[in-house]
């Protein structure tokens, strides 16, 4: 999944699901975690 893909998917979320701003941020930072799991290797 590449930016376009994200910024369609959140957009998507917004406009057609109603979701509310707090909920796509966390599915922002889900997607951040998938792709990036060295930043979860500083939480644990």
């Amino acid at each position: 999944m590449g930016r376009n893909e994200i910024k369609r998917f959140l957009s998507h979320l917004a406009d057609k699901q109603n979701v509310a701003a707090a909920a796509r941020r966390q599915a922002l930072n889900a997607l951040i975690s998938l792709y990036n799991p060295e930043r979860l290797a500083v939480c644990h």
